[in-house]
C-alpha cells in the first residue's frame, strides 16, 4: 500500500487503495504498510469493515454511505480523510400556518458560515454536496431533526397530532441550538410519551389502570375510556400546564383501559405473564416491584421424584420419593409442599375448567396438562409396581435434588478409596497416552494421573489450580488416555461461551487424534442424541445446556466437565441444577476461584463433583461455613479450614504457580509511579469533594468513582476527550505522561505491553495518546468487542516488535494466553486484588519465557493512593481460595478514609 485516496460521490465517500488489498486485512496489515501510519490506516478500515459501514465497490475500492459517517468518531474521519460533522450551520425552525390548520407546515433553513445557504435540491441523506467536490456532513442530531420534519403528520390528522409534531421538532431544533420563529416557540407543548401501570388489587381482581410520574388515569383518560389528547399537569411553580399525549402514548393509555379490570383465571395470567395483557414495549420495572407485594399468589407446581443414584448413572432405582413442591416465587415465603394425590385433584380441576390455573387456599396453582399426566402416569405406574412386589426402571425427567436442608442423594465411593492426606504418594504411575501431542510438565503429570485415577473409581473431582497452571491441558490428557482405550465417547464439556474457541484449539493441537469433537451451539444446533453420543467430546455453553436438558440429559456421557465451575456455584440456578442432572460416570469441576461469595459456592461445586461428600448444606453451614466465617482468632480458622481440606481428599486439588512452575520467570512487582494532578484536574477534584461534603455521606460515597475516573485523566471525567488530539492528551495529564514513560521503555527493548484500565473513556484516550505519540495502534479489548474479539488477540499476538494492548480488567477473567508481551501496566485498579492478579496472569504463566514486569502509575496524595494501599493490605488474603470475595475486596467504606487527604492534594 502507498496511499489511501477518498472521494466524495453522490450517495457517499469511495475509498480507493492504490494497490490492490482485500477486506479484512487481518494480519496482512504489517505486511502491506510501509509504516504505523499506514498500518493505522489500514487497521481502521478493517474496524469500518467489521462494523458493516462499507460497502465493496471493486478491488481495493470500498464506499461509506453518507448515513454511516454519522457513527464514525472524529478520531477516524481526520486519518482517513473523511467528512467529518459540521457544527458550524446556524440553523433556522420556520413555521406556516396554526397546528390546527390543515395547511400547517414546518420548514427548516441551513446557512453554512463558508458556503452559505445549503440548497436541499444539493442534499443526499445527511450530507450537502458542493460544486467544488466538498459536502457538508449534518451532526447526527440535526440530521434527527430533519428526519423528524420529514415525517410531517397528513393533512387530515387530527390536531393532537400537530400538535405532537410541532412540540418534537421544536425540542430536537433546540438540541442544535436553532432559531425558532416565535409561533412555534409559544406552542411548543411537552410530550407525553412513556406511560407506566398503577396496579391494584380488591376482592381478588386487579384493576390495572395508565399513569406517568405525575399524571394519574383520571388526567389521561376521558370519561369514554379514549385518551386524553391534551392532559394538565401542574409544574414546579404550581400552575397548571398544558401538555401533549404521543400518538404511541395514547394508543397503550386506550389499550391498557380495555382491560382495566381483570378477574378469575386472569389475574394469574397476567401475574405471570403481563406482556399478554399489556400494549407492546410497556415498561414493568415499576410494575414488577409492585406484583412482590401482592397477596395474590400463583403458585409454580413441581412434581418430583427423588431417587438414590446408583454408580454408573441414574436410572436403575430403588426407594422412589415423589410429590409435589409449590414455589410462590415471592421473597421470604417458604416453599409449600402437597401429596401426589390432591395434586391429582388440582390436574382434574384444570382439565374440567379448560384452564392450567386452579384455586387453592387463597392463591392460584398452575398446572401444566403435559407435565401433570406424565407425573400421574409415573405415580401410577410405581405404585402397581410396589403393590406387586417389582422395582422399576424407566426413564424419567427427574428433578435434581438440592441436598440444601437434608442428605438426599449421594454417590459412595469403593472402600479401598484412599484416605485423606495419602493418595498424592499412592496414585498410579501412569505415562501420558502416546495420542497426546504436547509435554506434560511436573504437576501436570500428577494432575493427569490423580484425574485417571478418580475416573477409574468413577469419582468426581475439582482441579482449582492458580490460573495459568494449565487445567485445561491436563483435562485433555485424560481424554487422549480415554480416546486411546476407547472409552471416552462421549464426553461434555460446559463452559462460558468465550471459552469454546480456547478448547477448540487446545483439543485440536494437544490431541489431534480426538477427530469428533462437535460444538453444541447455536439456533439451528441438532436435536439428536444419537449423533451426539457418536462424539468423543461435545462442548457446549452454560445456558444451552439450560435450555436442551432433556436432550443432554438423555445421554450417558463417560465424562462431564464444568469448566468455569465458579458458573454452578448458586444450588438454585437452573444452570447448577442442569449440570448436576447430567448422567455421568464422572464429574469434574475446574476454577481457578471456587469460592467468590462464600463457602456456599464451594459446597455447591463439590457437592456436583462428589455429592454427599460434604453433606447437606445446612450440615455443611452448622460444621464448617459458620465456624470458619465466626473465627476471630487467625490460628482458629486456619485449624478449621486445615480440617476441610482434609476431609476434601482425594477430590480436591490446587496448585499455587509460585508452588510449581518453578522456571516461571520471575514477575518483577515495580513500586507505584508516583506522580501528581495537573492543576485544571485539583480544581475539578476540591469542587468534587466539596460538592459531595454539602451533600452528605452517601453522596460522599457515590464521588469515590468520579475522582478514581478524574485521577485517569480530566477528560475521562467531562467526556469531552474526542476534542483533543493525542499530544494535547498527554500534555493535560501526568498520570498519562508516566504510563508513556514506561511505553518508551519497552519500545527501547522492542516488547510488547498490556494496559489494563476500567473506564471506556480512559481506554479511547490511552489508544489517542499512543498514536500519537508512537504512531502504533493499539487495540482496545472490553466487553463491546464480541465478533473481532479474537482477531484483535491473534493479530497482537502475532506482530513483531514493539506492540500494546488495551483490556478492561473484568475480560481478562478467563480465556485469555498473551505470553506474547511481558509487561502489565495498571493504569487505574479494580477494587479486587485476586481480579488484578488474574489480568497479570494473561502474560504470567506457563509458556511464558521472559521476566514480566508489572506497573501501576498512581496519583499522591489522592484516593486513588489510598485504594493502592488497601490493595497491598488485601494481596495475602487473595491468595486463601476458600476466603469469600468480599473480604478480600477493598469496600467503598474503606476507601472513604482516604477522601480527606484527597482534598489536600
Amino acid at each position: 500500500m502507498t496511499e489511501l485516496h477518498t472521494e466524495v460521490g453522490q450517495s457517499g465517500v469511495l475509498l480507493v487503495l492504490d494497490g490492490p488489498a482485500e477486506l479484512p486485512l487481518g494480519t496482512a496489515v504489517r505486511d502491506l504498510a510501509r509504516n504505523q501510519s499506514e498500518a493505522q490506516t489500514l487497521h481502521l478500515l478493517d474496524e469500518l469493515w467489521a462494523d458493516g459501514s462499507l460497502e465493496r465497490i471493486d478491488t481495493g475500492k470500498w464506499l461509506i454511505p453518507f448515513e454511516r459517517l454519522l457513527d464514525v468518531d472524529e478520531a477516524t474521519s481526520r486519518i482517513l480523510a473523511l467528512p467529518s460533522q459540521d457544527s458550524t450551520t446556524h440553523v433556522e425552525l420556520r413555521s406556516r400556518g396554526i397546528a390546527t390548520s390543515s395547511d400547517f407546515e414546518i420548514w427548516v433553513d441551513l446557512t453554512h458560515p463558508v458556503f452559505g445557504r445549503l440548497d436541499p435540491n444539493a442534499q443526499s441523506g445527511p450530507a450537502f454536496l458542493m460544486p467544488s467536490g466538498e459536502c457538508v456532513l449534518l451532526t447526527p442530531a440535526l440530521w434527527k431533526l430533519m428526519a423528524a420534519i420529514r415525517d410531517a403528520p397528513p393533512a387530515d390528522a387530527p390536531t393532537e397530532d400537530r400538535f405532537e409534531y410541532l412540540s418534537q421538532c421544536v425540542t430536537l431544533a433546540r438540541s442544535v441550538s436553532a432559531e425558532i420563529d416565535g409561533y412555534l416557540s409559544e406552542n411548543a407543548l411537552e410530550i407525553v410519551s412513556d406511560i407506566g401501570l398503577e396496579v391494584t388489587e380488591q376482592n381478588d381482581e386487579l384493576h390495572i389502570a395508565p399513569k406517568t410520574d405525575d399524571l394519574d388515569a383520571q388526567s389521561l383518560l376521558l370519561p369514554n375510556g379514549k385518551a386524553r389528547p391534551f392532559p394538565t399537569r401542574t409544574d414546579a411553580t404550581g400552575k397548571r400546564r398544558r401538555v401533549v399525549s404521543s400518538s404511541a402514548a395514547r394508543e397503550k393509555i386506550e389499550q391498557i383501559a380495555t382491560n382495566s379490570i381483570l378477574h378469575g383465571t386472569d389475574v394469574p395470567k397476567f401475574l405471570q405473564n403481563p406482556e399478554a395483557f399489556l400494549p407492546e414495549g410497556m415498561d414493568l420495572s415499576d410494575f414488577s416491584e409492585r406484583v412482590r407485594g401482592f397477596r395474590t399468589r400463583v403458585y409454580n407446581s413441581r412434581p418430583y421424584l427423588h431417587v438414590p443414584r446408583k454408580p454408573g448413572g441414574w436410572l436403575d432405582f430403588e426407594d422412589i420419593k415423589y410429590g409435589v413442591r409449590l414455589d410462590g416465587n415471592v421473597d421470604g415465603e417458604a416453599e409449600q409442599e402437597i401429596t401426589a394425590d390432591e395434586y391429582r385433584k388440582l390436574a382434574d380441576q384444570a382439565e374440567a375448567s379448560g384452564e392450567r390455573f386452579v384455586k387453592h387456599e387463597g392463591g392460584w396453582i398452575e398446572v401444566d396438562s403435559d407435565q401433570a399426566s406424565q407425573f400421574i402416569d409415573t405415580t401410577d405406574r410405581i405404585r402397581s409396581l410396589e403393590q406387586r412386589g417389582q422395582r422399576l426402571s424407566m426413564r424419567f425427567l427427574l428433578d435434581v435434588i438440592p441436598n440444601i436442608e437434608i442428605l438426599e442423594f449421594e454417590v459412595d465411593l469403593p472402600e479401598d478409596a484412599y484416605q485423606p492426606r495419602e493418595w498424592k504418594s499412592k496414585l498410579p504411575i501412569i505415562e501420558p497416552p502416546g495420542s497426546l501431542n504436547a509435554k506434560l510438565d511436573k504437576h501436570q503429570l500428577l494432575g493427569f494421573r490423580w484425574l485417571s485415577y478418580l475416573n477409574s473409581i468413577e469419582a468426581g473431582g475439582l482441579l482449582a489450580d492458580e490460573m495459568g497452571v494449565g487445567k485445561t491441558l491436563q483435562v485433555i490428557a485424560l481424554f487422549a488416555k480415554l480416546f486411546d482405550e476407547g472409552r471416552l465417547s462421549p464426553a461434555l464439556v460446559v463452559l462460558p461461551k468465550t471459552l469454546i474457541p480456547n478448547w477448540q484449539t487446545e483439543l485440536t493441537t494437544f490431541a489431534p487424534g480426538i477427530d469428533r469433537l462437535h460444538v453444541h451451539s447455536g439456533s439451528h444446533r441438532t436435536r439428536s442424541a444419537e449423533f451426539l453420543s457418536s462424539m468423543n467430546v461435545v462442548i457446549t455453553t452454560y445456558d444451552t445446556a439450560r435450555q436442551d436438558q432433556l436432550l443432554l440429559g438423555s445421554i450417558d456421557w463417560t465424562v462431564v466437565v464444568a469448566d468455569e465451575a465458579q458458573f454452578v456455584k448458586n444450588p438454585t440456578a437452573a444452570r447448577t441444577s442442569v449440570v448436576k442432572a447430567m448422567k455421568a460416570k464422572q464429574a469434574l469441576a475446574l476454577t481457578g476461584t471456587p469460592v467468590e461469595n462464600g463457602l456456599l459456592d464451594f459446597w455447591c461445586i463439590m457437592d456436583f463433583v462428589q455429592p454427599g461428600l460434604l453433606r447437606s448444606w445446612s450440615d455443611f453451614r452448622n460444621v464448617y461455613e459458620r465456624p470458619v466465617v465466626q473465627a476471630t482468632d487467625p490460628s482458629d480458622r486456619e485449624e478449621l479450614v486445615e480440617q476441610l481440606l482434609s476431609k476434601l481428599d482425594p477430590h480436591f486439588l490446587r496448585r499455587l504457580k509460585s508452588e510449581v512452575l518453578a522456571d516461571l520467570p520471575p514477575k518483577n512487582i515495580s513500586a507505584p509511579d508516583m506522580t501528581k494532578l495537573s492543576l485544571q484536574q485539583r480544581q475539578m477534584y476540591s469542587s468534587i469533594i466539596a460538592n459531595a461534603k454539602a451533600a452528605g455521606r452517601g453522596a460522599i460515597l457515590g464521588a469515590i468513582t468520579k475522582l478514581l475516573i478524574l485521577c485517569s485523566h480530566p477528560r475521562a471525567h467531562t467526556g469531552d476527550w474526542d476534542t483533543a488530539d493525542g499530544s494535547e492528551l498527554i500534555a493535560e495529564c501526568p498520570k498519562l505522561q508516566v504510563a508513556i514513560e514506561v511505553l518508551e521503555k519497552v519500545k527501547a527493548v522492542n516488547e510488547k505491553a498490556l494496559i489494563f484500565t476500567n473506564w471506556k473513556a480512559t481506554q479511547k484516550i490511552l489508544q489517542r495518546a499512543i498514536w500519537s505519540h508512537f504512531d502504533v495502534t493499539a487495540e482496545i479489548v472490553n466487553g463491546d468487542i464480541t465478533s473481532r474479539r479474537q482477531t484483535i488477540i491473534d493479530q497482537f499476538r502475532q506482530s513483531n516488535g514493539f506492540n500494546v494492548l488495551i483490556l478492561a480488567p473484568e475480560v481478562a477473567g478467563f480465556g485469555l494466553n498473551l505470553i506474547e508481551a511481558n509487561h502489565v501496566i495498571h493504569y487505574t485498579r479494580p477494587w479486587n486484588p485476586a481480579k488484578e492478579n488474574q489480568a497479570t496472569d494473561r502474560v504470567h504463566r506457563r509458556g511464558q519465557e521472559r521476566p514480566v514486569t508489572v506497573y501501576y502509575p498512581t496519583v499522591e496524595g489522592t484516593v486513588e493512593e489510598r485504594l493502592a494501599e488497601l490493595l497491598a493490605s488485601k494481596s495475602q488474603l487473595a491468595q486463601d481460595v476458600l476466603r469469600p470475595t468480599q473480604d478480600r475486596i477493598v469496600t467503598a467504606e474503606e476507601l472513604l478514609n482516604g477522601v480527606d487527604l484527597a482534598e489536600n492534594a
